[in-house]
């Protein structure tokens, strides 16, 4: 018998929502390997999004682990500033594929929770 392998996720979370049509938003660079920066700001989309991070997709090349950015959205009529940092990056066909993991300090998980509920109530 062969052996299987399985990958094995080791998520903390209880959930992750992932959106039909990617949410089109804007990022800034804050820090690369703790030097801060100051950039304009690029677009970038979220793929899904959970309380403690998000998948995103650019179209630029970004520099892994060790940078922060401020991504800029709306979600249900919610605006959000979070900052967080990327923390694994991928190729895809039209750019990269990065995940973010949100900084506790910029932002409550509670209110993120009760706007992902009325966003998910609005769109079933």
């Amino acid at each position: 018998m062969k052996n299987q392998s399985k990958k094995v996720f080791k998520r903390n979370e209880g959930f992750r929502l992932s959106f039909k049509e990617p949410i089109q938003t804007t990022f800034t660079i804050l820090q690369i390997e703790d030097k801060e920066v100051t950039n304009k700001e690029g677009e970038i989309r979220i793929v899904d999004i959970s309380l403690k991070g998000a998948k995103l997709t650019c179209k630029l090349s970004l520099p892994v682990p060790n940078t922060v950015i401020s991504i800029e959205y709306s979600l249900a009529k919610e605006p959000f500033f979070i900052h967080g940092e990327l923390i694994w990056k991928k190729d895809a066909s039209e750019g990269f594929i990065y995940g973010i993991q949100f900084l506790s300090s910029s932002y409550s998980e509670e209110t993120l929770l009760q706007t992902l509920k009325k966003y998910v109530n609005k769109n079933k």
